[in-house]
């Protein structure tokens, strides 16, 4: 992976020729955790060969820190689809955090690992609270 500082636009310039959009309205309830990730992995299955491993670290972090902890939430979950790759995007309302400061200072938790591993790029927006994964397709 590739931490990038690249907008939702630059992403799907390179992706390309746009032949699905989804979006998606997911509820957070923290009784329905593993059955919520489940369905993250699913989503992403349905795409193809892709890692689930960054979208599913997505939504666990938006149930560890942008969820109160009894209550139920939302978060958007788009996903854009071309022969060359798939671009998912997750935000939720929660306040965020200042990614560049935690990055490189490399005080994070064992879970922004996962968004260091090959096979796709993330890219934070707003306030820390949008996130971008950029799947590329591989021959």
């Amino acid at each position: 992976m590739t931490l990038v500082d690249k907008p939702m636009s630059t992403m799907l310039s390179e992706l390309g020729t746009i032949q699905t959009i989804h979006q998606q309205v997911l509820e957070i309830n923290r009784e329905k955790r593993q059955e919520c990730l489940a369905r993250v992995e699913q989503i992403i299955a349905g795409y193809g060969n892709y890692n689930p491993a960054p979208v599913v670290q997505a939504v666990e972090n938006i149930f560890d820190h942008a969820t109160p902890k009894d209550l139920k939430t939302a978060f958007v979950f788009d996903r854009f689809a071309s022969p060359s790759g798939l671009v998912c995007r997750l935000w939720d309302a929660g306040e965020g955090f200042d990614f560049r400061d935690i990055h490189e200072s490399g005080d994070f938790g064992e879970g922004f690992k996962v968004f260091e591993q090959p096979g796709y790029e993330v890219s934070f927006e707003g306030k820390g609270n949008i996130i971008n994964i950029f799947y590329r397709r591989t021959a």
